[in-house]
């Protein structure tokens, strides 16, 4: 059975103008083998629209940056801003220096959006300790970029990074692929998710590709390639090319956790009780969390034995401390998390 969660945005996102980026010499021979002259470790990432016309994207300075060449790449446009971040080049998960750099793609397809341009990238704009993924869009060759749209929002506040992006030139479809540590209570396992979008990037449909959590470090890198085949996923240097071009191929169960809530919220109370329910025997991690706040997090306890069926879980001797707020309560299994909200009136 497949996991799909559907993540529908409210809105469509209106263009924003662009603004020329100042400070960065558009020069001649974008790369990185032969940066401009004011970022010399810039890390450029390419993708090629119709008519061999080149787009480039970067980060330097705290912006998301973009670039076009007409005449393959012998000369560039100067830089347009896509989006200002929080973010530097890099930061820190478990000890690892994760690289933030932006990816490109282009959409070559026969379809309605023909020649759309899509670029993500990671950022702490959720927190501090909240890596997220953003996807923003141009229809004008790059000239004015979409607001960002949240790619990975889960109310438990944990990393998601590294995202890479490819249009299938087929029938249009976006794939993002990414790490992702919503299922995991500590830093050191990680998630490998892909998210499908069919109109454009409107709407994403979300899938674990991995069978089992993997044991998380800075080499692991989330790829997207084509090949004769199709799209296809590659996220390791043990791991073999996973064809994605087809949704009825991802038959991973990650993330279909064996945990539920009775309810879905709860009142604040000093002495509340939670009644939660368990599939099979195993063993139970549970946190708190705020919503608004990634930098608080308070975990209650780790890998603790419990039975099938239902159990309750007595929150008093946890917030003897804490003031009266909302919170998150989530608990997580060998497969995945589920939460519950903890609303203050």
């Amino acid at each position: 059975m497949k996991h799909c969660l559907i993540l529908i945005l409210s809105a469509i996102p209106l263009l924003v103008p662009a603004q020329v980026s100042f400070g960065i010499n558009s020069g001649v021979g974008i790369g990185f083998n032969a940066p401009d002259n004011f970022a010399p470790k810039t890390k450029y990432n390419y993708c090629s629209g119709e008519k061999q016309i080149q787009y480039a994207t970067f980060l330097f300075n705290h912006q998301v940056l973009f670039k076009r060449s007409d005449n393959h790449g012998v000369t560039w446009t100067d830089s347009i801003l896509v989006f200002a971040v929080p973010s530097a080049t890099s930061s820190m998960v478990n000890n690892n220096r994760i690289d933030l750099e932006p990816r490109i793609a282009c959409d070559l397809s026969a379809g309605v959006f023909n020649n759309r341009i899509y670029i993500v990238w990671s950022d702490l704009k959720s927190g501090k300790k909240n890596l997220d993924v953003f996807l923003v869009y141009s229809e004008d060759e790059g000239q004015h970029w979409t607001e960002p749209l949240l790619l990975s929002y889960h109310p438990n506040h944990k990393h998601q990074f590294k995202p890479d992006v490819k249009v299938d030139p087929k029938n249009g479809a976006v794939y993002v692929l990414y790490v992702d540590q919503q299922n995991f209570i500590t830093e050191n396992l990680c998630d490998i998710q892909l998210a499908i979008s069919y109109n454009g990037g409107l709407k994403f449909s979300h899938f674990f590709l991995n069978q089992a959590p993997i044991k998380f470090s800075g080499a692991i890198t989330p790829q997207l390639m084509q090949s004769e085949f199709g799209i296809e996923a590659i996220w390791g240097k043990s791991s073999n090319g996973l064809l994605i071009s087809e949704a009825s191929t991802l038959q991973s169960q990650r993330g279909q956790t064996g945990l539920h809530f009775e309810q879905k919220s709860y009142a604040y109370t000093k002495s509340l009780q939670l009644t939660f329910e368990l599939d099979t025997d195993c063993r139970v991690s549970a946190e708190l969390s705020k919503p608004l706040d990634a930098g608080f997090q308070k975990i209650l306890f780790k890998k603790k034995k419990h039975k099938k069926g239902k159990n309750t879980l007595s929150l008093k001797p946890y917030f003897i401390n804490l003031p009266e707020d909302t919170y998150i309560i989530t608990l997580y299994d060998d497969n995945g998390n589920h939460f519950a909200w903890i609303t203050s009136d």
